[in-house]
């Protein structure tokens, strides 16, 4: 074999090595990806779960200023079926379910913003 032979296989060998390096860094960045993603739903998840301790508390707390004795006209005691939320009853909306995605853009909780009151 030759010097130009041998210049091929070295110049094979080269291109070999930086494919196998440029495929092994597609795949970490992938992985790293993945556990990025699942680590942003974890926190999307964490923080619908927050605001809808803050939201319970706030409406109770707001139920306790109005009353003491529990009833089913309480503002605890409803469960809302559509996306605009009315406590008071007065036809005002005073607070809208915010829908939050995952990572691939379905639909996995919804909370209310907490309600801000006099």
């Amino acid at each position: 074999m030759g010097k130009s032979g041998q210049a091929v296989v070295v110049v094979i060998a080269i291109l070999s090595i930086i494919f196998i390096a440029g495929i092994a860094f597609y795949v970490l960045s992938q992985a790293e990806r993945t556990a990025s993603m699942r680590h942003l739903d974890s926190l999307r998840s964490r923080y619908i779960a927050e605001a809808g301790v803050v939201y319970a508390q706030k409406v109770l707390e707001l139920d306790r200023k109005e009353n003491l004795i529990d009833s089913a006209k309480d503002r605890w005691f409803t469960n809302f079926a559509g996306s605009d939320v009315d406590i008071d009853g007065d036809n005002i909306p005073e607070s809208r379910w915010i829908e939050m995605p995952d990572s691939e853009g379905k639909s996995f909780g919804r909370f209310p913003p907490p309600v801000e009151r006099d």
